[in-house]
């Protein structure tokens, strides 16, 4: 009798204890989905953040970098251009250089920047001095967006000149304006900007 009551119990202790550790594999098993769901979450709630409280950063600072860049490249062609003149090689490398700045720009931005042949007159001083322009350490900081729907911020950047025969470096920090539509689903450089030279 004893025997029957010690095995019965034994068979109970075991299920329940089977029970539990089913129990605790599907409490760890629960625990992991949702700490992995809410990271996820998390990350996703993040990134839109990001995206909303910066929209536009990314075009802003490709445009910086490719306005404001001068290679010996673009210095070698602007002196051959001086005795030259305007020719179709020339042309044809000015509107490939142009081309790339469209995907930063709204059509009308790029238009004036286009017309006005305003990436050329980035060129004109350094090519003059012989002296190679570099931007880094871009810093855009939003200000506000305007009743019109613009966006404006502030960009903290630096300038580093090197002369192509001395070899000195020069850095100077600046701090610019710059205005940015919505053009689609994005937003991008638009033609309210001065874009001028900075050395």
């Amino acid at each position: 009798m004893n025997l029957c009551i010690l095995l019965k119990l034994n068979i109970m202790f075991k299920g329940g204890v089977t029970l539990i550790m089913k129990n605790l594999q599907f409490n760890k098993k629960a625990k992991l989905s949702i700490i992995v769901i809410g990271l996820i979450l998390i990350s996703s709630l993040t990134l839109i953040s990001l995206s909303r409280r910066n929209p536009g950063e990314k075009n802003l600072v490709k445009f910086i970098n490719s306005h404001y860049t001068v290679t010996s490249e673009d210095i070698d062609r602007f002196n051959k251009y001086q005795v030259d003149g305007i020719t179709d090689e020339y042309l044809a490398q000015y509107n490939k250089d142009a081309e790339e700045m469209k995907g930063f720009m709204t059509k009308e931005g790029f238009r004036v920047y286009t017309a006005d042949r305003i990436y050329l007159t980035t060129v004109i001083k350094p090519a003059s001095m012989d002296t190679l322009v570099q931007v880094k350490n871009i810093k855009p900081k939003f200000v506000k967006i305007q009743e019109d729907g613009i966006l404006s911020y502030d960009v903290t950047f630096t300038i580093v000149t090197k002369s192509r025969k001395e070899n000195e470096e020069f850095e100077k920090n600046l701090t610019k304006r710059f205005f940015m539509s919505k053009e689609g689903n994005q937003w991008k450089v638009n033609e309210f900007n001065k874009f001028d030279m900075l050395i």
